[in-house]
């Protein structure tokens, strides 16, 4: 006869094994969802409506695609709302001061608060 194992699977510790707590980890993921529907969601919407707005209304002052709102967009939002004197010279040279003036107070309008901070609907990344 073979000497008796170490582990009995009928022990009285077998149900120790068998199911961990996953309480932990149910709790975590729902504080995830949770600050995904208060937080992110709403900023995401926000932030996704002003640019929308900020698309139409540049659309208004001069008609530019799609891919050269997404590109002034993306100039603004790095130079603090301001087009550089490269973008104006290059891709935007045939933007008159007046539009690249208004182009520029839209997206101050839409994206920076009254006291000059990037608004929260700009800040992707949390508060």
């Amino acid at each position: 006869m073979s000497p008796e194992p170490a582990y009995r699977p009928w022990s009285p510790f077998r149900d120790f094994y068998r199911y961990f707590d996953a309480t932990p980890h149910a709790e975590f993921h729902f504080r995830c969802v949770a600050e995904t529907i208060e937080q992110d969601l709403p900023r995401e919407t926000k932030f996704l409506a002003s640019y929308d707005r900020l698309a139409a209304e540049v659309q208004e002052i001069v008609d530019l695609p799609q891919s050269i709102i997404d590109l002034l967009f993306r100039l603004l939002s790095g130079n603090s709302g301001k087009l550089s004197k490269r973008a104006r010279s290059t891709e935007f040279s045939g933007l008159t001061e007046e539009e690249a003036s208004g182009i520029e107070a839209i997206y101050a309008m839409r994206f920076e608060d009254p006291t000059g901070q990037r608004n929260q609907a700009m800040n992707r990344d949390g508060p």
